[in-house]
C-alpha cells in the first residue's frame, strides 16, 4: 500500500535552493565572459598587429655620410711639370645618408614582441584558466540542485535534470583533455595561448585556419549558448521551490498566474491571499466538501388542550356498567341507575 505524499516546501529547503541558484547564476555569467574574452583574444591577435612593433637596431658601424659627386675637368696650371692635361677633377654636389650593410644587405627596422603580446598572453591564460574552473564548478552545482530539487518534489525537477545534463557535457568538453592525454589530442574550449600564436604565425605543424576558427570561435560561441541554457532551465526548475517572501515575488506570481489565466482561461479553483502566502511550489489545498443537508422536523409544541382519558380503563372487560352505591340524606342507599333514572 503506497501513501499519497503531497509536496510541502519548507523554509530550510527554499533557502537552500536560492543559495544554489545565485552561485549558478554567477557562475554562468562569468562562464559567457570567459568565452567572449577567448574569442576577442583570437581576433586580436589573429587579425592585428598588436603583437608586435618596431624598432630600429643600431648598425655594428653606425651611419656614414657620403657624398655624390660628379667629375670635372681639371683646372690645373700649364707652368707645373706634373699637370696632366687629361685629368678630371672630382666635384661634390650633394649628400645622403647611407646605411650600413650586413651580410649583403641593408640593415632595416626588426619587429620584435611588444608589451600588448605580454597583456594578451596575461588574458589568455585568466580566461582559459577561470572558463575551465568555472565550468566545472557549473556542472557541479547544477547537479547538487537536481538532487535538492528530486529529494523536496519541487515541481519541474524535469527541468533540473536537463540543466544538469548540459552542464557536465560543458565541463567535460572544456577540460584540457590534450595536455592530460597527448594521444587524445583535444585541446578543448580553451586552449592555449601558445597554440593561438603558433596559428597566428602560421608556424609549422600549427592548425589549419578552419580548424583555428572551430576552436577559437565555434566553440566558444556554443559554450556561452549552453551556458545560457543551463541557466534558464535550473532557474525555471526550481522556481516553484521559491518561497515568496518580498513584494516583487508576489507581483510576479500574480502576473504569471494573469498570464496562465488569459492562456488557457478561469480555473475552478480560486485564489486567495492565504494561497499567497503559501509556498509556490505547494500543491493546492482541496477545497473542502459541505455534509449533504439533513431535514430535521421541526419540534411540536406542548399541546394546551386538556387531554381527555376514558371512562372505561382498557383493561375493564366490556360488559354492563358497573354500579356503585350513592348515599342520600335520608340514609337510604341509591345506585347510580336509579339516580340516572329520577333525573333524566
Amino acid at each position: 500500500m503506497h501513501a499519497n505524499h503531497h509536496h510541502h516546501p519548507q523554509p530550510h529547503i527554499s533557502a537552500a535552493v536560492k543559495h544554489l541558484r545565485g552561485w549558478i547564476t554567477i557562475l554562468a555569467i562569468l562562464a559567457a565572459v570567459c568565452c567572449t574574452g577567448q574569442m576577442l583574444i583570437y581576433g586580436f591577435v589573429r587579425f592585428t598587429d598588436v603583437r608586435y612593433t618596431e624598432v630600429n637596431r643600431p648598425a655594428p658601424t653606425g651611419d656614414k655620410a657620403r657624398q655624390v659627386v660628379v667629375p670635372k675637368e681639371a683646372e690645373a696650371p700649364t707652368d707645373s711639370p706634373t699637370a696632366d692635361p687629361t685629368a678630371t677633377a672630382i666635384t661634390a654636389v650633394g649628400g645622403v645618408r647611407a646605411r650600413a650593410i650586413e651580410h649583403g644587405r641593408e640593415i632595416g627596422p626588426v619587429r620584435v614582441l611588444s608589451n600588448g603580446d605580454s597583456v594578451m598572453s596575461r588574458l589568455s591564460l585568466f580566461c582559459t584558466s577561470a572558463g575551465t574552473l568555472v565550468c566545472i564548478m557549473l556542472a557541479a552545482l547544477t547537479l547538487l540542485g537536481t538532487v535538492i530539487a528530486g529529494g523536496a518534489n519541487i515541481p519541474g525537477v524535469e527541468r533540473t535534470v536537463t540543466a544538469s545534463t548540459w552542464a557536465l557535457l560543458l565541463g567535460l568538453v572544456c577540460l584540457p583533455w590534450g595536455s592530460m592525454f597527448p594521444d587524445l589530442r583535444i585541446p578543448g574550449v580553451f586552449a592555449s595561448y601558445a597554440s593561438l600564436c603558433a596559428v597566428a604565425d602560421g608556424a609549422f605543424g600549427a592548425a589549419s585556419t578552419t580548424a583555428a576558427l572551430a576552436q577559437w570561435i565555434l566553440m566558444p560561441i556554443a559554450c556561452l549558448i549552453v551556458s545560457m541554457v543551463v541557466l534558464g532551465m535550473f532557474r525555471a526548475g526550481v522556481e516553484r521551490g521559491v518561497i515568496a517572501t518580498t513584494p516583487s515575488h508576489f507581483d510576479d506570481a500574480i502576473q504569471r498566474e494573469m498570464s496562465d489565466i488569459a492562456r488557457r482561461g478561469v480555473t475552478v479553483a480560486a485564489r486567495t491571499v492565504g494561497t499567497m502566502n503559501r509556498a509556490v511550489g505547494m500543491a493546492a489545498i482541496p477545497a473542502p466538501v459541505a455534509a449533504p443537508l439533513q431535514i430535521i422536523p421541526p419540534i411540536s409544541k406542548p399541546s394546551t388542550t386538556p387531554r381527555s382519558w376514558p371512562l372505561h380503563s382498557p383493561a375493564t372487560p366490556p360488559g354492563p356498567p358497573r354500579r356503585w352505591p350513592v348515599a342520600n340524606p335520608s340514609g337510604a342507599s341509591k345506585d347510580a341507575g336509579e339516580i340516572a333514572a329520577a333525573h333524566p
